[in-house]
């Protein structure tokens, strides 16, 4: 199903591209956060000693550093990949997932919430050719 070019965007798909872009910029930052910490090590916050860093030879400190560097990782690319999806259906599924997404990170919430309640309206979903 083709969407007509000359379909005028709503604000709420600017407003999820200005969400979409700060939690990119917020989930890559934390994970090349993570890395340097795990690279430098945690001294530079002032912890010498890290009970994780002792329990079993390190071998859980480095799949608890890697698992949250990969978590981050990943969920930006999630939230940046909405920058490059057509104007179809399923984006706008896609983008949904995303909103519910924020909606389990409590300083998201105030955000994410009316970012829903306007997302379902059917102007936005005539923009995506879902009817």
């Amino acid at each position: 199903m083709n969407v007509p070019a000359s379909v005028i965007t709503p604000k709420v798909v600017k407003w999820f591209r200005l969400y979409a872009g700060s939690l990119t910029f917020i989930y890559f930052i934390s994970a090349a956060l993570f890395l340097v910490m795990y690279f430098i090590g945690l001294r530079f916050a002032g912890l010498e000693v890290n009970p994780l860093r002792e329990v079993a030879g390190g071998w859980l400190f480095k799949l608890y550093w890697f698992g949250l560097t990969f978590m981050f990782a990943v969920s930006g690319s999630a939230f940046a990949a909405t920058f490059f999806l057509p104007r179809k259906p399923w984006a706008w599924v896609y983008d949904m997932i995303l909103i519910c997404y924020g909606i389990a990170i409590a300083t998201c919430i105030p955000v994410a919430i009316p970012l829903l309640i306007y997302w379902i309206k059917p102007e936005t979903r005539s923009y995506f050719g879902r009817n």
